[in-house]
């Protein structure tokens, strides 16, 4: 399978995983719980594998927090894959590729805010980043623990009611393999003409 294919593969099962979660928040629960057993103090071996550490910040604190949030937390509706607001993420995940990147901040300095509303006439925008994963799953697990997040930003966009469209980028990267944008808006107004990228240092 090419990069390509891969990609769009992996972002139509992070868009459905996404979904589903929403709508049935409890149904992860399983999933946190069985990750316990694969930490070990600040180490995490992602999903039993042995060979795939990660130091965290919080080890199994954070898992416990997820946990107890997801019990409370009511269903929310599901999201609406936007292609437009798809490319702004995309443009920020290549942007990050190629600029060696490892935030929301884009090589022209812009936000993520201001890249939405570059492209939509809208209220309520926000901006969840991955790196180094391999499946759908991995991506989902990562931004409901939320580690070393003290709001748990990323948490609260992906299970916020106020959301109802994302768009989703994925990308290689240089540092980290590859990286995933999702871009998160409520209703919008109207979509805007594409605008050519600024050149970095202008």
């Amino acid at each position: 399978m090419s990069s390509d294919s891969k990609n769009k593969k992996l972002i139509q099962d992070l868009f459905s995983l996404h979904n589903k979660i929403r709508q049935d928040p409890k149904s992860f629960i399983p999933k946190l719980k069985k990750e316990l057993k694969n930490y070990d103090e600040l180490f995490w071996f992602k999903f039993g594998d042995k060979e795939n550490s990660l130091e965290t910040s919080e080890g199994v604190d954070a898992v416990h927090d997820a946990i107890k949030y997801l019990e409370k937390l009511k269903p929310v509706k599901e999201l609406i894959l936007k292609e437009e607001l798809s490319e702004v993420a995309n443009d920020h995940a290549i942007d990050a590729n190629e600029n060696n990147l490892d935030n929301s901040i884009g090589s022209d300095r812009s936000s993520p805010i201001e890249r939405i509303k570059d492209r939509f006439e809208t209220n309520l925008c926000g901006e969840n980043m991955e790196f180094n994963f391999e499946t759908a799953e991995e991506i989902v697990y990562s931004i409901i623990v939320d580690d070393g997040y003290e709001n748990r930003d990323r948490r609260m966009n992906f299970f916020s009611p106020n959301y109802k469209f994302i768009g989703i980028g994925i990308s290689d990267h240089p540092d980290y393999i590859n990286l995933c944008v999702l871009d998160y808006m409520g209703d919008f107004k109207s979509i805007k003409p594409k605008k050519e990228k600024k050149k970095q240092g202008n």
